[in-house]
């Protein structure tokens, strides 16, 4: 039972990540397409766009 404890708290880690660099990913973009993104980051942005394009998100209820 503590293994599978182990397991799922390094999967709820791991997600965590991702959603961290989800979400700064989608705050450069934002940035980038308002000018203002950091050289590193828009790069970054821009390879992830070739890489895995993903659909903008909608948010709210339209």
């Amino acid at each position: 039972m503590a293994r599978l404890q182990s397991e799922r708290d390094k999967l709820a880690s791991e997600l965590g990540r991702v959603g961290a660099v989800l979400g700064r990913y989608d705050a450069e973009k934002v940035m980038a397409a308002n000018g203002k993104a950091s050289p590193r980051w828009d790069k970054a942005v821009k390879m992830l766009d070739e890489l895995l394009p993903l659909p903008d998100i909608k948010r709210g209820d339209g």
